[in-house]
């Protein structure tokens, strides 16, 4: 049988490792205060019964605020690897488990390793009784179950938590811009600049993500093939690059009106290797970029407060993109290629809207179809 503790001495200190039964080796050395052997081995004893089933087994709101710290061990391995968290996913991931993990009460003393998927579903009937969203318990939930599952792997146990399942959070439709309301834009209205257009041109006729139009370089536009590259994601407040999100790099073709605009706003650019649309070579801001955004609908006639009754954003541009795409029959596949989704039900099912129609103007349409009929009798 191995003995619990190991005995050592390094530059006249006395050292202590500990045996690990679920790695099979010695770990967690820590440096004793005591100067001779014995006094060592009882230091070592009695750190081994105290202290180490607390680093063994730590509380579990410890444990989770230590796991998504922003120099926490998941956070710098997923950067090693290429694939850093954003600070805002970490920070609404710490969010959570302050506002919905620890002041839920059976919480408070439960240690990680006890964690059982009966405490999670109790704690999400708590979470539903006093108010909290689906969506914000199931970033709770998240939260938990990443940090928890992750600590397994590590430890070649099995998924301590199967068969949870998520509450059921209701689609509410983003609201997104008609055709007319497109063509409003591109007929460049009053009041409006070659800059601020093109904010909203690259996501009403590109379909690119907020970040995407952040991170947007000349580079990434060529006038000659009318193609332009999505190649890096600049998230909301942030300033460093990234990978689009689930990496969804791609081609996409220029259109007419995308092109002639990107091509004005060219003419005006010092800059032509930087961002398309950056200020002194660093990417525009979140705030210049919705400011843009409110200030062209405010031309063409939808102010804040009918913004906000149609649920108006910026990534609602990306719906109108993919709405128009499938309405001007372009083919499902191609359309979830130009859009860059993982599935083809996302392109057809939660990014396609018939609020798209302009029906006043199809319903004349349908009208004088009819009248036409009439008169050629």
């Amino acid at each position: 049988m191995r003995e619990a503790f190991q005995l050592y001495q390094r530059n006249g200190k006395w050292m202590a490792r500990f045996w690990n039964e679920d790695v099979r080796r010695y770990v967690n050395t820590l440096t004793l205060e005591a100067t001779d052997k014995q006094a060592a081995h009882d230091e070592a004893e009695k750190r081994q019964k105290e202290e180490l089933p607390t680093r063994e087994n730590p509380l579990l709101v410890k444990f989770l605020n230590d796991f998504w710290s922003d120099s926490g061990a998941y956070a710098k391995l997923k950067e090693i690897r290429g694939k850093a968290l954003s600070p805002r996913y970490l920070a609404l991931s710490r969010a959570a488990v302050r506002i919905h993990v620890a002041p839920y009460q059976p919480f408070k003393k439960l240690r990680v390793g006890d964690l059982l998927p009966v405490h999670l579903e109790e704690w999400q009937s708590w979470m539903a009784e006093r108010g909290t969203g689906a969506r914000s318990a199931n970033i709770a939930l998240q939260a938990v179950r990443t940090a928890v599952r992750r600590r397994a792997k590590g430890r070649r146990e099995p998924d301590p938590l199967p068969g949870i399942v998520k509450a059921e959070e209701k689609h509410i439709e983003r609201g997104l811009l008609t055709i007319k309301e497109v063509r409003a834009v591109i007929a460049k209205p009053k009041g409006t600049s070659v800059h601020d257009r093109t904010v909203v041109l690259l996501g009403a006729l590109a379909g690119l993500r907020l970040g995407e139009v952040r991170g947007l370089r000349w580079e990434d536009i060529n006038f000659d093939t009318g193609t332009l590259k999505v190649a890096r994601s600049i998230p909301a407040d942030e300033k460093a690059p990234r990978a689009p999100k689930w990496g969804s790099t791609g081609e996409l073709p220029l259109s007419d009106p995308l092109a002639a605009e990107l091509k004005a706003l060219q003419a005006k650019t010092k800059d032509r290797k930087g961002y398309v649309l950056g200020i002194g070579g660093e990417p525009i801001g979140t705030t210049g970029l919705r400011g843009a955004f409110r200030r062209v609908l405010d031309a063409i006639g939808i102010d804040a407060e009918k913004r906000k009754a149609r649920r108006l954003s910026y990534h609602g541009l990306r719906h109108t993109f993919v709405s128009m795409g499938r309405l001007g029959n372009i083919p499902d596949w191609l359309m979830q290629r130009l859009a860059r989704h993982k599935t083809a039900t996302m392109t057809t099912n939660t990014y396609s809207s018939a609020a798209v129609i302009d029906f006043k103007d199809t319903r004349k349409r349908l009208t004088d179809s009819v009248k036409a009929k009439k008169k050629a009798r």
